[in-house]
């Protein structure tokens, strides 16, 4: 490769032999973007490093840690090792769309009070079958009201500018093995813009041995508290129990009417941070979520 690359995948993999090859695949064959890709083998104990021994593209760069340390404290060590000024990050079971780089790095570098965009995604299944799709709003205001409840995207579409996360409080957790992809969402937009392309640009795999499947319970409270912390940036006092109340009509689990105010007050406090970040322009889509959910609560 000559020069730097325009920007650098980073994928942590841990016995991720089935999938892997697949994945730096739809990396390397980004439309009209220079790409390098970073794999961090976490420690695998099936044929992952000997997949990624047989792929000889000169712009892969495989990092083999001899123990396990986690998929984030593993994804931090390829976000050390890339070169260029945008990471976008994949995990290994999952695939890039040929023109997610492209689309991406465009939404980045037109808007840059963005710290980090995501994007739609295709679910497919163990064999790539499609099962479903992951929508998400797109506009910073409507991702920020999003991510009160849940993940408004894919851990597969993140995109940011490496130097956002310099910082090493806002960072992932090295730590932390389940849910903070959501985490650093959070420390993200207590300082930064967060948007999505509406087009979808990765398919996201659902495995039974994943981490989501395996570790539903720790990933369920993670979630909760990650979203707790989203919505107080907005509401500070708002009380845990009433959240997961909130929480849980909105995905179905049985409707909350008397808690339609706090949704209202929460809306409210949106349109004053978004103005005072100069985030108005997707205020209409954030109300539209907003009569979403509230029809959720009302049930």
């Amino acid at each position: 490769m000559n020069g730097a690359p325009a920007l650098s995948f980073v994928i942590a993999a841990r016995d991720a032999a089935r999938y892997v090859e697949n994945a730096v695949a739809s990396a390397l064959v980004q439309r009209g973007v220079d790409v390098e890709v970073i794999v961090v083998d976490d420690g695998s104990v099936d044929a992952t490093s000997a997949v990624l021994a047989r792929l000889t593209d000169p712009r892969l760069r495989v990092l083999r840690l001899p123990q396990s340390i986690g998929p984030f404290g593993a994804a931090l060590r390829g976000i050390a090792l890339a070169r260029a000024p945008w990471v976008f990050r994949l995990d290994a079971d999952d695939v890039a769309l040929p023109e997610r780089a492209e689309q991406q790095l465009a939404m980045l570098e037109r808007a840059p009070s963005v710290g980090l965009v995501g994007a739609a995604a295709e679910i497919i299944d163990e064999d790539g079958a499609p099962i479903g799709c992951w929508q998400t709003p797109t506009s910073a205001a409507a991702v920020w009201w999003r991510a009160c409840t849940a993940m408004p995207f894919a851990h597969s579409s993140f995109a940011w500018k490496k130097q956002a996360l310099d910082d090493a409080s806002v960072a992932y957790r090295a730590d932390r093995h389940v849910g903070d992809d959501y985490g650093l969402l959070a420390r993200l937009m207590a300082v930064s813009a967060v948007a999505a392309c509406p087009d979808v640009l990765v398919s996201y795999r659902r495995v039974a041995d994943g981490i989501s499947a395996t570790h539903r319970a720790v990933q369920d409270l993670a979630h909760h508290e990650t979203s707790l912390a989203i919505a107080r940036l907005l509401d500070p006092h708002l009380d845990a129990d009433a959240h997961a109340l909130v929480r849980a009509a909105i995905r179905g689990q049985g409707p909350a009417p008397a808690l339609a105010g706090l949704l209202v007050r929460r809306f409210d406090a949106l349109v004053a941070a978004c103005r005072a970040r100069g985030l108005q322009d997707g205020l209409e889509e954030a109300a539209a979520c907003r009569d979403d959910d509230l029809r959720a609560l009302r049930g």
